[in-house]
């Protein structure tokens, strides 16, 4: 009967297995090597079988991380960020920004409006 290398874990061809290092993990048995975890998730121990989303206030914009990084001050990071360009919390920039989105918009449907005819 063929050797079951377990998920959270990596095997080689012998008998020996081996548990996936923080920054890595495995969902899938009989796996050779390990995943490293996505921008915005993390895997802080050894023997990971899924990565965890970066809670509210942190980020990680790199992969094969085992843990992410407190967002900037004055900033607040959604769960999963996977970058540092975070949603100002000061209202009147959302303002500005959700402003910004509008006029976006009404120019795109204006150029819409215009190949259509």
């Amino acid at each position: 009967m063929p050797k079951i290398c377990p998920v959270g874990h990596h095997c080689n061809n012998t008998t020996e297995m081996f548990k996936c290092q923080p920054g890595t993990y495995q969902d899938d048995e009989n796996a050779i090597i390990c995943k490293p975890c996505k921008r915005g998730r993390y895997c802080p121990s050894p023997g990971m079988i899924k990565a965890i989303y970066c809670h509210i206030g942190t980020y990680q914009n790199r992969t094969g991380q085992s843990e992410c990084i407190q967002c900037p001050e004055k900033t607040n990071c959604i769960k999963g960020m996977n970058s540092n360009h975070n949603i100002l919390i000061d209202k009147q920039n959302v303002i500005l920004f959700f402003d910004f989105l509008k006029l976006e918009l009404s120019i795109l449907l204006i150029v819409l409006r215009d190949l259509s005819v």
